[in-house]
């Protein structure tokens, strides 16, 4: 038994998907503020923590730095642990994008200069006195 809802697809799926998209973009846009946004949008929060990775602060410490020293250049900055989590659900992506910023600067530079921070191998045990 078929129901009939009234409802007649468009002949392309191309015309479908257009409007679909037409649909949902004008219930967004009425709904907006019902919804949760982000205020600070993607481009945003990867571009910090681009400049943090290389700034070489811990995230903490670099957001701390952000919201107290540039506020004025990032007003919707998310709060410390809603910033944390949209970093590491962008985190692919900033992976990618930090691979094709690197490729760019290797041909595009006419010298490299590598530059290394110090990673602890192991942990030293604890100094005990023998007596």
């Amino acid at each position: 038994m078929q129901v009939s809802t009234g409802f007649k697809p468009p002949e392309g799926l191309e015309d479908l998907f257009f409007l679909f998209y037409y649909q949902v973009d004008e219930w967004m846009k009425a709904y907006a503020k019902l919804l949760q946004v982000p205020k600070c949008s993607d481009s945003e929060v990867i571009m910090i923590a681009l400049v943090g990775q290389l700034y070489g602060k811990s995230e903490l410490q670099w957001h701390k730095h952000v919201q107290g020293n540039y506020l004025s250049l990032f007003p919707r900055l998310p709060e410390r642990s809603r910033y944390h989590r949209r970093v590491k659900n962008l985190y692919r992506v900033i992976e990618a994008l930090m691979k094709d910023l690197g490729d760019y600067l290797i041909h595009e530079a006419e010298a490299l200069i590598v530059d290394s921070q110090r990673v602890p191998v192991c942990a030293l045990p604890r100094e005990t006195y023998v007596g």
